[in-house]
């Protein structure tokens, strides 16, 4: 909030030195003209910063949705207090020195704008290319970007919390749950008590068995197994319906809580018609957590397997901390796709209405589409995993990534206002001496604030700081580069 908040206040700064008139002292008609210059851009801004933020509410993950909302008052509260806070104290400020004046009117930041703006603007084919280049490899790269879960490890390795986790996983088999709950067609009661039911889920427990990330197995029929050993001195499964049910009666006997993981999660109902099987699960191959696309497969194969031997008519579910991973890692991808296209879609609202003018609508949103190619190929390239932090990177980038795009457009509206039958290529150099100072700053303001956040230890904190401020810096060069090249071949064709 720091970093986007500061945004706003040095779009105002630039117009209040560029329209410093010498020796006039607490002019208010020359406030207003600067404050008329850049209100727009200002609630534009945070509007679609707004929308960026607000579009996280699609989110099933309660805390990104509170994110959100924070984040959106926060900005809020921010553009108002620019757009009249900030004004009131300029009228009590000296009046800024002409050496001020002159930086922002021909500084070398607005000189090295102005050449960018050349190369753009006569090359625009070229820059285009590059572009489109660059989209191609994103596509291609995207399905291969890594989903993460595993939470132990954004931890620094050497913490005691992953050294006592590590050794617990180790020693122990850890505490990650894969539990398959069996339920009777019908709801038949004593369904599970039945002897040729038993050996049906023997053969489930089996194939379990054979599976080498399953750690430990414990059902009722293992609990059975080992009270028959007690009274017989073998350890099985009893032939007989009357010594199973006589087992079941001790079992029953037994204090619920010695063979229960909670109300819900009995090893068999008192109907019998319900039965859970409880395992602990691990990587067989990292001796860690089951996590990414490692658990996926692993799930999907342990179905499969299930599949084949489950009787007809009963019921399965498979529930536990494995298939929560799973299912957060589906609602990430689901979550990041739709609060994308639903950012984009509404900010394009937005930008066509306030530059009254569709195809500049889809222009502003260019660069900040052009940033999010960059995040992902960074991404791939990196392996950076995506995970509950850096899947707000996108939403983010495109809330406050498309201000720059918009200050620029609506600058350029003003000049071909002022200036009619200007030539487009004359008018983008005008815009960009007005308006690529403060593209350049604002972005530069953003990235300070958001990689302090690389000094933090936790590692998705650190991707999200380092990440979205790249994805800013890719927005704010095609800002300069791309906009102005795309603004020349699209004023051609009209």
């Amino acid at each position: 909030l720091l970093a986007v908040g500061s945004s706003y206040t040095i779009h105002l700064l630039n117009e209040y030195y560029r329209n410093a008139l010498p020796g006039e002292t607490k002019n208010k008609a020359w406030l207003e003209t600067t404050l008329s210059h850049v209100k727009k851009t200002i609630i534009i801004a945070s509007l679609t910063t707004i929308i960026g933020f607000l579009s996280l509410f699609v989110s099933s993950v309660v805390p990104i949705r509170e994110f959100g909302l924070s984040i959106s008052i926060g900005i809020t509260a921010t553009a108002i207090l620019s757009l009249t806070f900030l004004p009131a104290v300029f009228l009590l400020l000296p009046q800024p020195h002409e050496k001020s004046r002159k930086t922002v009117k021909d500084g070398l930041l607005t000189r090295l704008t102005m050449k960018i703006a050349v190369v753009s603007i006569h090359h625009p084919y070229k820059v285009m290319a590059s572009a489109i280049m660059l989209v191609v490899i994103a596509a291609l790269l995207y399905p291969t970007i890594i989903r993460k879960t595993n939470y132990l490890s954004y931890y620094p390795q050497n913490d005691p919390i992953v050294r006592d986790t590590k050794l617990v996983i180790e020693k122990t088999g850890g505490s990650q749950t894969v539990n398959i709950t069996l339920k009777a067609p019908d709801g038949e009661k004593d369904y599970f008590l039945r002897p040729d039911v038993i050996q049906e889920v023997e053969k489930i427990e089996n194939v379990l068995k054979k599976n080498r990330n399953i750690l430990s197995i414990l059902s009722f029929n293992t609990v059975i197994r080992s009270m028959n050993k007690a009274i017989t001195g073998e350890e099985k499964i009893p032939e007989s319906k009357g010594m199973i049910l006589l087992l079941s009666r001790y079992f029953r006997m037994v204090s619920k809580n010695s063979f229960s993981l909670g109300d819900q999660a009995n090893l068999i109902s008192r109907d019998g018609s319900i039965l859970t099987l409880f395992t602990k699960v691990y990587d067989a191959d990292s001796h860690e957590f089951l996590a990414g696309e490692a658990n996926i497969r692993f799930l999907d194969n342990l179905s499969r397997e299930l599949g084949k031997v489950i009787p007809k008519g009963m019921g399965v579910q498979l529930w536990g901390s494995s298939v929560v991973y799973r299912d957060t890692n589906r609602l990430l991808n689901r979550d990041q796709m739709r609060a994308t296209i639903l950012s984009l879609f509404l900010i394009l609202i937005v930008t066509s209405a306030a530059l009254k003018n569709f195809i500049r609508g889809l222009l502003s949103i260019v660069p900040i589409v052009m940033g999010i190619t960059m995040y992902y190929i960074v991404l791939e390239v990196f392996r950076i995993p995506l995970d509950m932090t850096t899947i707000l990177v996108t939403n983010v980038a495109i809330g406050v990534g498309v201000d720059n795009a918009v200050h620029f457009l609506l600058q350029y509206n003003r000049q071909r206002l002022m200036h009619p039958g200007e030539k487009v290529r004359q008018i983008l150099l005008t815009t960009m001496g007005i308006a690529g100072r403060p593209v350049i700053l604002t972005t530069l303001a953003l990235m300070a604030g958001l990689l302090v956040l690389t000094f933090a230890s936790f590692a998705p904190i650190d991707n999200f700081g380092l990440l979205t401020a790249l994805t800013l810096f890719s927005a704010m060069v095609s800002t300069v580069f791309l906009l102005p090249a795309l603004i020349v071949v699209f004023t051609k064709k009209e």
